[in-house]
């Protein structure tokens, strides 16, 4: 019997990781002989602290909501973007579907003057440091 030839560049085993949720126990990272060309975030959602807590005091926060002249959905949707959440957190938050969400955030930026959330964020700030 012939010694196994040494596997080079080109002439490995081609094959995909196993990831969470991926059809058939295939990822989508390649991999040569086992190891990850990429590698691989762990799917740990105990180690994220999530949300972010809330910038800024009850008393900071009721003067700045009252500025705003928001309504109390609006209200609680431009908190959960100061904690950092993405539309479709904050959907399932507040048991909305992302296009209502995509709504609400249309007419507070609209009502702000603002462009997009960075805006409305450094806005909010900005009524603060007044």
């Amino acid at each position: 019997m012939k010694p196994r030839p040494e596997r080079g560049v080109g002439q490995g085993a081609f094959s995909m990781p196993c990831r969470r949720g991926s059809v058939g126990g295939f990822g989508s990272t390649p991999c040569f002989s086992g190891t990850p060309v990429m590698p691989q975030q762990p799917f740990s959602d105990s180690e994220e602290e999530y949300p972010a807590p809330f910038p800024m005091d009850a008393a900071t926060w009721q003067s700045v909501a009252k500025q705003l002249a928001l309504s109390p959905q609006q209200t609680r949707i431009v908190e959960l973007i100061l904690c950092g959440l993405q539309d479709k957190d904050i959907a399932a938050e507040l048991s909305l579907t992302i296009p209502t969400v995509r709504t609400y955030l249309s007419r507070i930026f609209d009502r702000t003057g603002v462009s997009d959330r960075l805006a409305l964020v450094l806005h909010i700030f900005a009524i603060v440091q007044q």
